[in-house]
């Protein structure tokens, strides 16, 4: 069996959230996606946003007390929150609703509001604790 190289300490030390500063965000404003095209970019941005669900399930087990598998992990959950983060703003800056907000405006930005539309997907999967 072979195992593949993995450098475990150069991923914890190069680990970051997505940088959106060089991004031709006037760009979106044309009309380029498709109805198929947003729904795929809302299910991305909700499955990258909620990876912490999965986080949390998998740190419940005897995998917590391994110290690569939760340092990875951590690193990992906090790049799949930046990659939502980056879906959310393309949707907001094209002028996309995304539910359960109905502005595409929020807090001063394009961006849908993370917080309630977070909610809203965890209370119908039935998260315990928020």
């Amino acid at each position: 069996m072979r195992t593949m190289d993995f450098d475990l300490d150069w991923f914890i030390r190069t680990s970051d959230r997505v940088d959106l500063s060089e991004g031709e965000w006037h760009q979106t404003s044309e009309p380029l996606l498709t109805d198929a095209e947003v729904r795929a970019l809302r299910y991305m941005m909700d499955i990258e946003t909620n990876t912490v669900i999965l986080l949390r399930d998998v740190l419940a087990t005897q995998t917590a007390f391994d110290p690569d598998v939760t340092a990875f992990l951590s690193c990992w959950n906090f790049e799949e929150l930046w990659h939502g983060e980056a879906f959310s703003r393309l949707l907001g800056e094209a002028g996309i609703p995304v539910r359960p907000d109905r502005e595409a405006v929020t807090h001063g930005t394009r961006y849908p509001s993370r917080r309630s539309r977070t909610e809203w997907i965890r209370r119908r999967v039935g998260a315990q604790g928020t």
